[in-house]
């Protein structure tokens, strides 16, 4: 399902899953309004976008009364096709928005390999970070689309990997976080980025996954050689995110279980190799 979204009533966007990020609609200072419209086939997007190149005597580089080029509306709602003729004609494939978006994030985003290799082709800058400091990497490693995040890690520069975004979250942060394990086995097996990186809360990797639950994850960080004892900026050390996140959850399954055990466990590798057993 597509969805308009109209901020203000003078400044048009429309919000596809995964696509545009959140932060569109966020200020609480901007009056929005959602209204459901029916799905429209890529093709006929493509005929709307045609019509819009034409109207404005075939620039590919057109922007339309919201502010949105052409070649996004073809990448966001068309088919390759339309992206190819736009790009073909001369439209500018790093173009950024107020965002920091540009067709590579939204191909990106949007996972669609045809798109993405085409951008390719045009020598698109895949280095392209968004006002959030998050690149293409950044945003496949929180969707945990590991096929795709593979596929980037061998296209994409060096420096993309071991970008950070405004957080100072790295790749590996990232995959924590959002609960990716595969896509965590290939950031430290398929990038240079340090296992023990803090980002500006001062938290590793290891103690992200402690305080977000994710104790499977942060068994393998540690498995790999994880600092298991160093502390983010709070002085909260993993042990304590840990049983702090059993505490809060100690109503809900196999937690509950362990909670006993963990109340007299007084190091992390062990209350985590409890917990795997538990899992086992």
């Amino acid at each position: 399902m597509d969805w308009q979204v109209t901020i203000d009533d003078d400044l048009f966007y429309y919000q596809l899953p995964g696509v545009i990020d959140d932060e569109v609609v966020a200020p609480e200072s901007i009056k929005v309004k959602i209204v459901e419209i029916p799905e429209t086939p890529p093709e006929k997007w493509d005929e709307w976008i045609y019509s819009l190149f034409r109207k404005s005597n075939n620039n590919p580089n057109f922007i339309d009364t919201h502010g949105v080029p052409l070649l996004f509306h073809a990448i966001n709602l068309g088919t390759t096709a339309s992206a190819r003729i736009l790009l073909e004609a001369g439209a500018n494939a790093n173009f950024v928005s107020w965002q920091g978006t540009s067709p590579w994030l939204l191909a990106v985003k949007s996972g669609d390999m045809q798109k993405i290799r085409l951008l390719e082709q045009f020598n698109a800058d895949i280095s392209i970070q968004d006002n959030c400091g998050n690149n293409a990497l950044h945003f496949i490693a929180m969707q945990g689309k590991s096929r795709l995040f593979h596929y980037l890690l061998h296209h994409d520069p060096v420096k993309s990997a071991l970008a950070v975004n405004r957080w100072g979250d790295s790749l590996l942060h990232l995959t924590v976080a959002w609960n990716h394990l595969l896509s965590t086995r290939i950031c430290l097996t398929h990038t240079d980025i340090p296992i023990n990186a803090r980002n500006r809360a001062g938290e590793t990797a290891f103690l992200k996954a402690l305080k977000c639950g994710h104790f499977q994850i942060a068994r393998v960080l540690m498995l790999a050689g994880a600092d298991i004892d160093l502390p983010d900026n709070s002085g909260i050390t993993p042990m304590k995110a840990a049983c702090a996140f059993i505490m809060k959850r100690n109503d809900e399954g196999h937690l509950a279980e362990i909670l006993p055990g963990a109340e007299s466990i007084s190091d992390i590798r062990t209350l985590l190799d409890c917990i795997a057993k538990q899992d086992a």
